[in-house]
């Protein structure tokens, strides 16, 4: 069974790209600016980057949660409509009874 990706979770998935790039370019671009012999911008650096990443993990991991809940109501909806045909089977067969 091929599951199908839910569009907000593919833009979820794109934004955190995003995040995580612009989270380091942000942290490159600040120890650029001030320096990089300067003990606080370097640890500025580590903390915008780190930063850039925790959001990054959040965002995929709330599009990850979305695509678990959609394959779970594609799966149920797929138990539901083979007991329903289970269920027709069976009243044919006590009709013809």
């Amino acid at each position: 069974m091929k599951s199908e990706k839910m569009p907000t979770t593919i833009v979820l998935l794109f934004f955190s790209w995003l995040i995580a790039l612009l989270g380091c370019l942000a942290g490159v671009t600040v120890l650029v600016i001030y320096g990089f012999n300067k003990a606080n911008s370097i640890i500025s650096c580590i903390l915008i980057i780190t930063g850039g990443l925790f959001l990054s993990i959040l965002v995929r991991t709330i599009a990850n949660i979305g695509q678990i809940l959609f394959d779970a109501n594609s799966s149920l909806q797929e138990i539901k409509t083979f007991f329903n045909k289970v269920a027709g089977h069976l009243d044919m067969d006590k009709k013809k009874v």
